[in-house]
């Protein structure tokens, strides 16, 4: 978990990290979301209070972006992160806006998993795959050495509408690989801290890249 009074220190990781993804073209106008779990001394005080039923886990603390924001713009500062306290069937919120339409994959991911930080993302060589040929999706793992370093557990790929509990709940029982690949929309992986969770990403978007290229080549004289 993420050292005690590191709130600043993590939001400019965050910063950094949305930065990556815009030059990767993986998080296109409002695309993509971002979490980390902290462990902080105290909660600020709310700006609001939501219900969540769907959530029965335990209580815990995340900076995570809000509904709408862009990565671009979070890159440059501009924008900001929400400070947001689940316990059963609450959720506490610190900060303008409210919670990525994503936050049931954050909060039930964060309730399961063993890593602190996720990252949600829309790889374009990863969704091409998921769409044209779902199956390839778990043989990217031979692709490259790394990736069975980083994902010693496989790559599953599912389906599911955005933002809905059921996908959410499906991808919190998978996210133990370390990356969930959702067709035709993107991927979640998960890392012991946000910069894990992006080499997660940056190697299935080029295992991805590689099995396209070298199916072209196939038949082909070099």
């Amino acid at each position: 978990m993420a050292p005690r009074n590191s709130l600043a220190e993590v939001e400019k990781e965050l910063r950094e990290v949305a930065s990556i993804l815009v030059e990767l073209g993986m998080a296109e106008a409002s695309g993509g979301n971002l979490s980390v779990k902290l462990d902080l001394d105290e909660f600020p005080k709310p700006t609001r209070e939501l219900e969540i039923p769907y959530y029965e886990g335990p209580e815990m603390t995340l900076l995570i972006t809000p509904s709408g924001s862009r990565m671009r713009d979070l890159s440059r500062g501009r924008g900001n992160f929400l400070l947001i306290k689940a316990k059963k069937g609450k959720l506490l919120v610190h900060g303008r806006g409210k919670p990525t339409s994503e936050l049931p994959t954050h909060l039930l991911c964060h309730s399961s998993m063993e890593h602190e930080a996720l990252i949600h993302a829309h790889p374009k060589e990863v969704i091409a795959l998921s769409i044209i040929d779902p199956e390839k999706i778990p043989k990217l793992v031979e692709i490259l050495p790394e990736m069975r370093y980083y994902f010693p557990r496989g790559i599953d790929v599912i389906e599911g509408d955005p933002g809905s509990i059921d996908l959410a709940r499906r991808t919190s029982e998978r996210i133990e690989k370390y990356c969930v690949v959702w067709r035709g929309h993107g991927a979640v992986t998960s890392g012991k801290d946000v910069w894990e969770a992006l080499d997660r990403m940056e190697l299935i978007e080029k295992a991805s890249y590689l099995m396209r290229i070298t199916s072209d080549f196939k038949g082909q004289p070099l």
